[in-house]
């Protein structure tokens, strides 16, 4: 199976700096995507509960207004896979995402190359089927 010719992808990201590095690394994958960002938890909910319906979303945990693991513990992510891309190596985070129903919980690399490769796999990993 290969994947879509687009990718819809929700961003759930407060930091603009990642929201750049994202958007740059998507560039290197080999599908296309189009991003809709929400910069907090309250607005993805928002999308979400809005009738909008991703292929991926990628959330980070440290959010304003709602927490990414709150998110994922009011959103029913079982038909749209939630990865969970987060700087903190706390293992009770990760634990707990995974319980609330995230398919993968990737640590955010600091080297650039690393992390576009980790968003291209999430995107590749995750994205929808044909």
């Amino acid at each position: 199976m290969t994947l879509t010719k687009t990718v819809q992808l929700l961003l759930v990201e407060d930091s603009h700096h990642d929201i750049f590095l994202v958007r740059q690394s998507l560039m290197s994958c080999a599908v296309p995507v189009h991003v809709t960002v929400a910069y907090d938890g309250a607005k993805a909910l928002s999308f979400l509960n809005g009738g909008f319906h991703p292929d991926l979303i990628i959330l980070d945990l440290s959010i304003p207004k709602i927490s990414g693991l709150e998110l994922l513990a009011q959103y029913d992510s079982k038909e749209i896979p939630v990865v969970v891309f987060s700087s903190s190596h706390n293992p009770e985070h990760e634990k707990k995402a995974l319980e609330l129903g995230a398919r993968e919980y990737v640590h955010k690399p600091i080297d650039l190359e690393a992390f576009k490769v980790a968003v291209c796999d999430m995107v590749e990993k995750w994205g929808p089927r044909v």
